[in-house]
């Protein structure tokens, strides 16, 4: 994809239908390999949802005291911001998707989901680990089948675990404009003032409605941009920091590895893992 129309772009074969109110999800990235030592690290809060299916037992992740073991052949959801630790004994395969999705799933009361892996999408994911043996393709055909293994598991996670907000197109245009790169440098004042709102009450109203601060939001969304661009492009790691707003590498680095606990160069080479 060419980054300088990412923002334009948005993957029109990713969205389940449209009407006058746009219902849609965004494959950030998708892999199939082994975790090797990737998993023994924080999942620090990230913006996307992540669809986990392991191949065998052997690793999983802390939910607050819980110890949570995956299971093979089962589904796991893990919802944005999410504070998760993870362990890992064994070396699995893993096959993963990372996505947005709509703001009615954008906030969960609980950190994890475990669903079914029924036939039918068993078949599915088959089918995109061949045709997906380093990081995410393009292909239509790929994308869609991706969209279709997170939209029938999100349909599987009870409404009653999603928090509900009234609606408020002014912050939904906020978020917008935040995650389409059309602001790249984050001053409260002044996207405040592009809703006529003091920088206090715009931050209060903003936490209110996502569930974090307006800068959390505006940071969790250049790493995102930044990690679909790592794993799906082969634009240097200046180009993709000068892309999503840092001003230089050093910071752009920083800044990744205190959110993913990778720096962008090892974040590459791992999401193109060869299938093994």
């Amino acid at each position: 994809m060419n980054i300088d129309n990412y923002a334009a772009a948005q993957h029109p074969s990713e969205n389940l239908f449209n009407t006058k109110k746009n219902f849609s999800l965004e494959i950030i990235s998708c892999g199939s390999h082994h975790l090797g030592e990737t998993w023994k690290t924080p999942i620090q809060q990230v913006a996307f949802w992540r669809y986990i299916i392991s191949s065998e037992n052997g690793c999983g992740f802390y939910s607050g005291s819980k110890k949570i073991e995956i299971q093979a052949d089962q589904i796991y959801m893990i919802p944005p911001f999410s504070d998760i630790i993870t362990w890992q004994e064994t070396n699995p395969h893993f096959f993963y998707i990372h996505f947005n999705a709509p703001k009615s799933f954008e906030r969960s009361r609980n950190q994890y989901h475990i669903l079914p892996l029924d036939t039918e999408s068993k078949e599915r994911v088959e089918r995109l680990r061949q045709s997906i043996p380093s990081g995410l393709t393009n292909k239509p055909s790929t994308l869609i089948q991706a969209v279709l293994l997170c939209s029938t598991a999100l349909i599987e996670i009870s409404q009653d675990d999603l928090v509900s907000a009234e609606e408020d197109s002014a912050i939904d245009d906020i978020m917008d404009k935040i995650r389409n790169l059309y602001i790249k440098e984050y001053r409260t004042e002044d996207i405040a003032a592009r809703i006529g709102m003091c920088p206090d009450a715009f931050i209060r109203r903003f936490k209110a409605y996502a569930g974090m601060t307006p800068y959390q939001y505006f940071l969790s969304a250049r790493i995102s941009t930044a990690a679909y661009l790592l794993g799906n492009t082969d634009k240097t790691i200046e180009e993709i920091s000068e892309f999503v707003g840092f001003k230089d590498r050093f910071q752009f680095s920083q800044s990744f590895k205190n959110r993913t606990e990778y720096t962008p160069g090892k974040y590459r080479r791992m999401v193109r893992m060869p299938n093994k």
